[in-house]
């Protein structure tokens, strides 16, 4: 048994198809697109996860670490944490393929069940 203790590493590829879109300006309106020539991705953009995965592999650790296999969190599970209402917000505005959950938590095409993934994830044992 090593001194050191076990680091856990939940990772799915799954998680890169996130796609928030692109930062918005938020005002008593509504969001508006950032206005400038280039686009500025979302902060919680596939690219700040992929970097993440990419790093540590290079840095070697990845195989160090104990993987764990995410799986979708239940409804009874996220309700934990936010209402019934919330989570049906995010998924039908997951099947319309945009929108704004609440607090500029920006949801894309298939942001639900990445969420769900996500999340189970987070409190998988």
């Amino acid at each position: 048994m090593s001194d050191s203790p076990e680091v856990g590493f939940v990772y799915d590829d799954r998680y890169l198809q996130h796609n928030p879109g692109c930062e918005m300006f938020w005002t008593a309106h509504g969001p508006i697109p950032v206005p400038f020539v280039e686009p500025i991705l979302h902060p919680s953009n596939y690219r700040l996860a992929m970097r993440t995965k990419h790093l540590l592999d290079l840095a070697g650790l990845t195989p160090l670490m104990t993987r764990i296999e995410p799986r979708p969190a239940t409804i009874e599970e996220l309700t934990v944490f936010h209402t019934s209402e919330y989570v049906e917000r995010v998924r039908q505005l997951s099947v319309k393929g945009c929108g704004d959950a609440g607090k500029h938590a920006p949801v894309g095409p298939g942001s639900y069940e990445i969420a769900l993934l996500a999340a189970g994830g987070a409190i998988t044992p």
